[in-house]
């Protein structure tokens, strides 16, 4: 009997450790997607930044300022450059020059721009400097490369409007037939493309801006192995997303993604077989967590 109420404990405390653990696993692949969605065409005051390598933060003049030396560097999580970037602005204090890179991903990605500093004589002067395209959600670190300074703020400039842009929302409804290479095909009250035979529907500037964990189609196909294959921003890559389609009557389907996507990308959908196509939508990247 002992033995019998030891294996039950067990079991029950098995149980109870295996659903902690999945939650704690549920909850560190949500904070992949969580968190503030910042407007970078504003002022964002420095010091307000997700990671740091040791600056110091000092009051001056009333003002919260963050001081980089040679080497330092700050960074700013979930920004969202939804009308794009042409330029980087910072509102800086330097006794002598100094250099600040803006770069993409990590302290050595990609050099979006270079900010040059001269000494502003104990003042806070704005300093910057032209900057390459990105768009949508992004990771931007200020690298001090030369000098010192002290930096009250950064604004990020763009030309653009979201008019200009013609922006998609994925997480809606996408007529396939609005897409770039759809032909348009007629069932009853139902209008569709046809996938297949190398080509490849498009749809430029769709905003994955909360993220993407799978997309759901709406098919219909004569071939049992009929699979779609959806791509981003170039037809050629490792599809983000394959879907078998099986319903010989247009029904929905999904398909979970390989990896979450965030930011503005280009959609390109194919097939192996002939596949009658009437619509398709993204499910956001906290929806199946």
């Amino acid at each position: 009997m002992k033995g019998r109420v030891s294996a039950v404990f067990s079991f029950i405390f098995f149980l109870v450790m295996f659903s902690v653990q999945s939650m704690s696993l549920k909850a560190e692949e949500s904070e992949c997607y969580t968190g503030p969605k910042l407007n970078p065409y504003c002022e964002l005051q420095a010091e307000l930044n997700f990671l740091n390598t040791g600056y110091e933060m000092e009051e001056d003049d009333g003002r919260q300022v963050v001081c980089l030396e040679e080497g330092e560097f700050f960074r700013v999580k979930d920004v969202y450059f939804d009308r794009g970037l042409n330029e980087v602005a910072i509102k800086v204090k330097a006794d002598e020059p100094a250099a600040v890179e803006v770069r993409k991903d990590s302290e050595d990605g990609t050099v979006l721009g270079t900010i040059m500093v001269n000494s502003t004589k104990g003042e806070y002067e704005v300093y910057s400097t032209d900057a390459s395209e990105i768009m949508g959600k992004n990771v931007i670190y200020f690298v001090c490369t030369y000098g010192k300074c002290s930096i009250d703020y950064w604004k990020a400039g763009t030309d653009r409007t979201s008019a200009d842009l013609n922006v998609i929302n994925p997480y809606e409804i996408v007529e396939a037939e609005s897409m770039e290479n759809a032909g348009h095909y007629y069932e009853g009250d139902i209008e569709y493309a046809v996938l297949g035979g190398k080509r490849y529907l498009i749809a430029k500037n769709v905003d994955f801006s909360k993220g993407v964990t799978g997309f759901e189609v709406v098919t219909q196909t004569r071939f049992p192995g009929a699979e779609m294959y959806i791509c981003l921003d170039d037809p050629d890559s490792a599809p983000i997303a394959r879907i078998l389609t099986r319903a010989y009557s247009f029904n929905s389907c999904i398909g979970v993604v390989s990896s979450n996507a965030h930011g503005v990308h280009d959609v390109y959908i194919t097939s192996n077989y002939p596949i009658d196509f009437d619509s398709w939508k993204a499910l956001p990247g906290h929806l199946l967590y």
